[in-house]
């Protein structure tokens, strides 16, 4: 009894792992399994304005071994054929402009004697996503952890994603076509 106890609680715990994970999962679609790698992703509300969605997709590795992932590639954006993915310099400009934004919208809260913490998040917030975190950027996942990427995607302003599909190469060739629904606000 004792023994049924322990695995039981172990099991739990294991499931209690992967439902942490935020957002939905994304299931694969095609290519060689990879047993044991979950992946998520959800819109990210707080940055995604007019044309531009924020994505945020976690990996989760519940295997013993490191996974390294030479690169991954979005092919289609559910809601959106005319989707972009913003990256490299023009990366830099949007984050410079964004950052302008949030401090001529405080400037005007300050002069209309409006609260501004929330900008003050919003920007500090904007801080948190670096070039190298960038869902296009190599990956290597270390066993029973999980890391996040983020992708930014420019879509008309009257489209609204409802998923998308991508494809994940790893160094040792093997690749993976995934689709995610997209959870979260947009």
């Amino acid at each position: 009894m004792k023994y049924l106890l322990i695995i039981f609680v172990l099991f739990i715990s294991g499931c209690a792992s992967v439902k942490s994970m935020r957002g939905t999962e994304a299931q694969q679609t095609s290519g060689e399994d990879v047993s044991h790698l979950k992946i998520t992703a959800e819109g990210i509300s707080s940055l995604s304005i007019e044309n531009y969605r924020m994505i945020k997709v976690y990996f989760r590795n519940l295997n013993e071994n490191w996974l390294r992932v030479k690169s991954i590639e979005v092919t289609e954006v559910e809601g959106s054929p005319n989707f972009q993915v913003i990256l490299g310099k023009d990366l830099v400009s949007w984050r410079k402009s964004m950052e302008l934004d949030f401090d001529l919208k405080k400037e005007k809260a300050i002069k209309d004697k409006a609260p501004t913490a929330e900008l003050d998040s919003l920007r500090a917030e904007l801080a948190n996503y670096k070039n190298e975190d960038h869902l296009y950027e190599p990956l290597s996942l270390p066993s029973n952890l999980q890391t996040q990427k983020w992708i930014l995607l420019q879509i008309p302003k009257t489209e609204t994603i409802k998923g998308f599909t991508f494809v994940v190469r790893h160094l040792d060739d093997r690749q993976q076509t995934y689709r995610v629904v997209i959870g979260g606000q947009q």
